[in-house]
């Protein structure tokens, strides 16, 4: 199964902001992440597992806000279905605004990287879903994992000033 983001806040928020009651993300988290543009060697023919989509496979919005184990009893009908579809789009899980897809793993079906970045490259899209989502990033001034100093972007020093403080400080 390969799991998509439709757009970059939704790979964002999928991968770095999973757990809601984390409000803390960690720079080296950012630091070693790219952001992919990818293409599809064929047109995908895709289930629309949310709007009225979900009504067409008889379904409810619960499908992207249940345990996971509900998630992937629908993935296993969906991907043994007769009509061999290639995956579903649906709401991402932790932020419903943006769609996320999940492609099966079909025989002809590959995938070609089109452009990849870093997630840092543009600082103030970072700053803006971490501030949207009400998230801070860790201090600049720890030392990195290797005995370097890391540094802050400078979009990203905004996000940081509003953090919340260590007790005694």
């Amino acid at each position: 199964m390969l799991y998509l983001g439709l757009d970059f806040t939704a790979s964002f928020v999928e991968t770095l902001l999973r757990n809601p009651g984390m409000q803390i993300v960690d720079l080296v988290d950012l630091e070693i992440r790219n952001a992919a543009v990818m293409t599809a060697s064929r047109p995908l023919r895709l289930v629309h597992a949310y709007g009225s989509g979900l009504s067409r496979i008889g379904c409810t919005a619960a499908l992207s806000t249940a345990r996971y184990s509900r998630a992937a009893a629908w993935s296993l009908a969906l991907w043994s279905h007769k009509d061999a579809p290639d995956g579903l789009i649906y709401h991402s899980r932790h932020n419903p605004e943006h769609l996320c897809a999940a492609i099966f793993d079909r025989p002809g079906l590959d995938f070609t990287i089109l452009q990849s970045s870093p997630l840092l490259a543009d600082p103030a899209r970072v700053a803006r879903i971490l501030e949207a989502s009400g998230k801070s990033i860790t201090p600049p001034w720890n030392e990195g994992r290797h005995g370097t100093r890391s540094a802050l972007p400078g979009d990203l020093r905004l996000r940081y000033s509003r953090s919340i403080k260590p007790a005694g400080e």
